[in-house]
């Protein structure tokens, strides 16, 4: 038995593996999300080929641990960390670039409105393609971007889009570098009416979550990351379904996703 997931044939059990290109984009069902919202969706020309050390270039409807080279070598046969291996990393080991992110980033508190807008517009531009692409010009894109200052980048115009899109270090999606501008212009305009995006999304923090146990716990998207999409869509943000809206959940800490036995888990619930 297999679920249909857009661009990915994923098994009940094991990692998921890649589905013929020529599949119809219409099977995500998340209407902010690029499948919808970008012509060339999934299959940008600029799509990462994953080697043989990671799994495919996963979208964000499948649970972020499994785009950082998480393996089921890593785990018990029931999904869960072993207990023998308390300093194991839930994802990412073998890789550097994953290693530092799961270590140092993933599943902890950010802070600043720049900070998290850029987390926003990544996981805009991670859309369709693997989080490695986005991590390897991630400073790149920092400097295009001005930093993700919102007021700066609220003031970038046609000029510099056609600009951005001649700019071969970044990620050269129109639509997505236009939806980076929009989202600082609305950051800019919850400034204007009083408020903050870190006060938006912080609204929406679950009362009560439990690390799961297995990746298979972890869901795409939860009733708190719908209605946080939601309230961001009112706002004037663009590429913020609920499932990009829980994966950004996940890495900035409203949320602590790192699988039970994961010592960065267990560091973040100590804090």
């Amino acid at each position: 038995m297999k679920t249909r997931r857009h661009g990915l044939v994923t098994p009940v059990k094991g990692l998921p593996v890649p589905l013929d290109l020529s599949a119809s984009p219409d099977t995500c069902d998340d209407p902010h999300c690029c499948c919808h919202t970008d012509p060339s969706g999934p299959w940008f020309v600029e799509r990462d080929e994953p080697s043989r050390a990671e799994p495919p270039a996963l979208h964000t409807r499948t649970p972020w641990p499994l785009r950082y080279g998480a393996s089921s070598l890593d785990l018990r046969h029931d999904g869960t960390m072993p207990s023998s291996a308390p300093s194991m990393r839930c994802f990412g080991t073998g890789n550097p670039l994953y290693e530092e992110y799961h270590d140092q980033e993933w599943g902890r508190p950010v802070v600043g409105e720049a900070a998290l807008l850029e987390r926003l517009v990544l996981e805009a531009f991670q859309c369709g393609l693997s989080w490695s692409l986005v991590l390897r010009r991630r400073a790149e894109l920092r400097e295009a971007f001005a930093c993700f200052d919102p007021v700066l980048l609220a003031a970038y115009d046609d000029v510099d889009v056609e600009r951005l899109m001649t700019d071969t270090r970044v990620i050269r999606n129109r639509r997505k570098i236009e939806a980076a501008i929009a989202n600082a212009r609305a950051t800019v305009a919850l400034h204007d009416a009083g408020r903050t995006l870190a006060e938006l999304i912080e609204s929406h923090r679950p009362a009560v979550h439990a690390r799961p146990r297995t990746f298979d716990d972890m869901p795409a998207n939860t009733p708190e990351s719908k209605a946080l999409a939601k309230d961001l869509v009112k706002a004037g943000f663009r590429f913020v379904g609920p499932t990009t809206v829980y994966a950004t959940m996940q890495a900035i800490g409203l949320v602590n996703d790192h699988l039970v036995g994961c010592p960065a888990g267990d560091e973040i619930d100590a804090a």
